[in-house]
């Protein structure tokens, strides 16, 4: 894809979210050209080593760069949303809760809809039926949690 602008993923994590982040970053790298592009991890709180699991995760995504609240006090999201953009390399950036994960070919929607530098795109939803139907998202069940996810039907 010669025209691929390249994206910065930007992904926030916390307690009880390491698996979940996986399987995010199982996505990205199955469904996007994800050797174009970046992804930055915020871990605000950490009780499951996520940070050391994705150090491990490192030699296959070199693009990734993680960071992570030493504080002990939680920085939230908006304000760990605004360091990882701060941060971005690229000029068009992507937020991606842990417990999302993406479609195939995500990044090429992505680059193919930029009209321009101030363009806000905003992608559908899938959510389990735990959810009531909105004109907002689909719901449907692909499981909820990431060891019970069915992959292959979605």
């Amino acid at each position: 894809m010669p025209n691929m602008k390249p994206i910065t993923f930007c992904i926030a994590s916390a307690n009880n979210e390491r698996e979940y982040t996986h399987l995010l970053l199982r996505s990205l790298q199955q469904n996007t050209d994800i050797s174009k592009h970046e992804i930055l991890i915020f871990i605000d709180s950490d009780n499951q080593n996520t940070y050391e699991s994705l150090m491990e995760k490192k030699s296959e995504l070199p693009n990734m760069r993680i960071y992570r609240n030493t504080s002990g006090f939680p920085i939230g999201s908006q304000r760990n949303v605004s360091l990882m953009f701060g941060a971005a390399k690229n000029d068009i950036v992507c937020y991606l809760q842990s417990d999302m994960v993406v479609g195939k070919n995500f990044d090429k929607h992505i680059s193919d809809n930029m009209d321009d530098e101030k363009t806000v795109l905003s992608c559908a939803r899938i959510e389990p039926p735990l959810h009531p139907p909105g004109p907002e998202k689909i719901v449907k069940d692909f499981g909820i949690t990431p060891e019970e996810f069915k992959w292959n039907d979605f």
